[in-house]
């Protein structure tokens, strides 16, 4: 191959690539795989198109394919935090959780103070049921970072074990640094519902769906709390929103279903 024919290879590489991003980016998941296969058929070690093209094998459900795009660019980059990051990801959804544990652990080894992969490792570890150890990451990665993710990570892990009143101080101050987070005001509802305080939850999801009428989740928590201490009507209507929103949201139809099979008996 000549000197020039080099750099034609790679940008006909690059050019397929930036197809291929084109694509996923319009949902195109699956024609943005010839592309991206094109791509590494030009240029096999670029571990950055094997990172897309496991993103794109993800959105399509194929996650041992995802793993092994991921595990391919780790061949070719093995301290890239984020192909770890990715793959953890993965093995999370196949709940695969100790090979999930255990790849954030090699992440670590690389970079101690990543606070997505801290974050990632105690979310493994609380998938494990291991949540003395799963606390210690929690505290670590809003150490690192104190922010409304981290702040609210370390919230929904104390609901999972019932410490709703700990949970709710949380997401008070995830809420004093980001006091317009839809997610926040929806899962500090979910914690006020689990303590009993229904109309404080339902102010809660409230204000989550005046910063957005469509959050789908917010309406199905409301619908779920109405239900909770027996407002049959008002709980139906609040899932009707949630589903007219998004017809296939599993628990809503699921709720609804319940509850019209209890009324009709």
């Amino acid at each position: 191959m000549g000197f020039f024919d080099k750099f034609k290879k790679k940008d006909d590489a690059d050019s397929f690539t930036f197809k291929a991003v084109k694509l996923t980016k319009e949902g195109k998941y699956e024609e943005s795989l010839e592309f991206f296969d094109k791509a590494l058929d030009l240029d096999p070690n670029k571990f950055q198109v094997l990172q897309l093209k496991g993103i794109s094998l993800d959105e399509l459900g194929r996650y041992e394919e995802s793993l092994e795009a991921y595990d391919q660019a780790l061949k070719i980059d093995p301290n890239s935090i984020f192909s770890f990051m990715l793959k953890v990801e993965i093995l999370l959804k196949l709940e695969r959780h100790q090979e999930a544990s255990n790849c954030c652990d090699k992440a670590l080894e690389i970079d101690p103070d990543d606070v997505d992969m801290v974050g990632l490792k105690a979310l493994s570890l609380r998938m494990l049921k291991n949540y003395e150890e799963a606390l210690k990451y929690y505290d670590k990665a809003i150490g690192l970072n104190r922010s409304p993710k981290t702040l609210n990570n370390k919230g929904l892990f104390l609901v999972e074990i019932g410490n709703y009143v700990e949970a709710l101080e949380y997401y008070d101050k995830s809420l004093e640094l980001d006091p317009d987070w839809k997610h926040t005001l929806t899962i500090k509802g979910i914690a006020l519902e689990k303590l009993e305080k229904y109309e404080e939850a339902l102010e809660s999801f409230d204000e989550a769906l005046e910063l957005d009428s469509n959050y789908v989740d917010a309406w199905y928590q409301k619908g779920f709390t109405f239900n909770s201490f027996g407002k049959t009507e008002e709980a139906l209507k609040c899932l009707d929103k949630a589903l007219k929103r998004d017809p296939e949201h599993y628990l809503a139809k699921k709720l609804k279903k319940e509850m019209e099979s209890k009324n009709n008996k």
